[in-house]
């Protein structure tokens, strides 16, 4: 049970880095490596304009709003 329990939080930093990542977010991602904690913040955050997450997901609205932020 406990080794199942430290394959799901496993689980979900990887894949929360892995977003992280795909939203432009570099510096987050290297940091997560010391501090898991900032991928899932990374995760949670608007991505960057030009970002495959971005372009990929956002509609019209979303996108203007990621560029008014990172602009």
């Amino acid at each position: 049970m406990e080794t199942l329990l430290i394959l799901l939080f496993a689980g979900l930093f990887v894949a929360a880095g892995v977003v992280t990542g795909l939203k432009g977010k570099p510096w987050l991602l290297v940091i997560g490596l010391v501090i898991g904690w900032c991928w899932i913040f990374g995760s949670l955050r608007l991505a960057k304009p030009q970002s495959w997450w971005a372009r990929r997901f956002y509609d019209s609205s979303k996108l203007s709003l990621s560029q008014m932020r990172f602009s």
